[in-house]
């Protein structure tokens, strides 16, 4: 499990967000990943190898679908680059260091920068 604090920008015309950080995966494809500002969650993402679910506390909306999620979820690519496994495309990911990252949707203007520890 690794956490850390990242800033979120939804797309080119959003603001960004900053928070915190948590992402666990595991060998078998379990994945787990939350953003939050406390007090609030502002998204929870899991996937496993049959399943996978998107959530936005706030917002009360909820994605789910039966095997590998749709590339448009940031969490879902994010755990995909933790486990090391490949982004799908667009996604990219660069790093300056071993704990800092940014992963970018250039098609969006989707991203997301930060850093994890484990």
């Amino acid at each position: 499990m690794c956490r850390g604090q990242a800033v979120w920008r939804p797309s080119r015309a959003k603001q960004e967000i900053a928070g915190e950080l948590v992402v666990a995966t595991r060998a078998d494809g379990r994945a787990f990943v939350q953003f939050t500002k406390e007090p609030y969650s502002i998204v929870t993402a899991q996937a496993d190898s049959r399943a996978w679910q998107v959530t936005f506390p706030a917002q009360q909306r909820t994605w789910r679908g039966q095997g590998e999620p749709p590339a448009r979820w940031l969490w879902l690519q994010l755990a995909r680059a933790v486990a090391e496994s490949p982004l799908q495309p667009p996604w990219q990911m660069s790093r300056q260091d071993t704990a800092s990252f940014s992963l970018d949707n250039p098609v969006t203007g989707e991203r997301l920068t930060g850093f994890l520890s484990p």
